[in-house]
């Protein structure tokens, strides 16, 4: 009896184990899943064949140097990071900021919105222990620096383009959705959560409850201070200057791509700040590299401007396949230099 007991006990916990590892891969497959079904359904009307034709006839000079261009930004990224954190007394190098950078990138490829995390825990290995949460604040920062550089972007989109714009958001957006129920539903969830995270703190031990907000508290300490690295930094001029030509180098890297494919070698500037505001509101999508949003917002963004489908899914697939080419391998050797770099620190 005690030995089926504990072979009981042994089999409940293999399955409780079993069910933890499922609930955590759950949210990510379902998202993978997500992205399956927007490119399927993207590239319904397109054969493999007529895709690889397509392919051969690209004017790949122009292919190379959109992904050149790519690869720059992310080095100015990598680059305003660094100025970020210097205010706060941590002199990295560009080449660890930047490698730390691409692992963030190819982390999502696999699980969306885990990059800035892992970045900043690479970037805490392979130098000095600098905090977490210091760390985590300058990538807020980052954020909302960058966030205000799409606003802009899209303000003057709207005004330049207003109406291929329209034409882009009524043909991926669904009228058939009753905003208004959606809209009771986010209160009626809203409410839930309010009401268990109340439960949970009347039930939850104090003791505990205290030790967990006394860690948060100091956490959010040092977020506040890599958040207000700017204020303290001598380079907000060139902080300024690097957000602007990162974003520029992002700008020509999709304009440039239209120059690989015949049919929109013709089209002007204003097409190339069409695709970088649809291509930036792809990646705001929880998913995947933005596999199946980037496809659908981008080639909607081409026929807009009067491009056929077949075309614009070309440009739109050519282009987010190429960039994601250049993470996997960059993410790849940067993998690398982080392992070489952990062990040197180690010893």
């Amino acid at each position: 009896m005690p030995r089926l007991t504990l072979t009981l006990a042994i089999f409940i916990a293999y399955i409780k184990a079993i069910l933890k590892i499922i609930r955590k891969i759950i949210p990510y497959i379902f998202s993978l899943f997500v992205a399956s079904i927007l490119l399927r359904y993207t590239y319904r009307n397109m054969s493999f064949e007529d895709l690889c034709l397509q392919v051969q006839e690209l004017e790949w000079r122009w292919i190379v140097l959109s992904i050149s261009l790519g690869l720059f930004s992310h080095l100015m990224r990598a680059y305003r990071w660094k100025l970020l954190l210097q205010p706060l007394g941590y002199n990295i190098g560009l080449m660890r900021t930047f490698s730390a950078l691409m692992t963030g990138y190819l982390s999502n490829l696999f699980v969306p919105r885990l990059g800035e995390i892992i970045r900043c825990s690479v970037l805490r290995r392979t130098t000095i222990d600098i905090p977490m949460g210091i760390l985590l604040g300058t990538v807020v920062l980052e954020r909302i620096i960058d966030f205000i550089g799409f606003l802009i972007i899209t303000a003057c989109n709207f005004i330049i383009s207003f109406s291929e714009i329209t034409f882009t958001l009524q043909s991926i957006t669904f009228p058939s959705i009753n905003y208004k129920k959606l809209g009771w539903v986010l209160a009626f969830i809203i409410v839930v959560l309010a009401w268990a995270i109340l439960f949970i703190y009347c039930t939850w031990d104090h003791n505990h409850l205290n030790k967990k907000l006394s860690s948060t508290k100091s956490f959010i300490i040092n977020i506040k201070r890599g958040f207000y690295s700017i204020l303290a930094s001598q380079e907000k001029m060139l902080i300024v200057y690097t957000t602007i030509l990162k974003w520029g180098l992002y700008y020509l890297s999709d304009y440039v791509g239209l120059f690989a494919i015949h049919t929109t070698s013709h089209l002007n500037w204003k097409v190339g700040l069409s695709i970088l505001t649809m291509s930036s509101l792809s990646f705001a999508v929880p998913i995947q590299g933005a596999i199946g949003a980037y496809h659908i917002l981008v080639s909607s963004s081409l026929m807009a401007y009067g491009i056929s489908q077949s075309n614009a899914l070309l440009y739109a697939g050519v282009m987010h396949a190429m960039h994601m080419l250049t993470i996997l391998i960059c993410g790849c050797i940067s993998l690398v230099f982080t392992r070489l770099w952990v062990k040197s620190k180690k010893t």
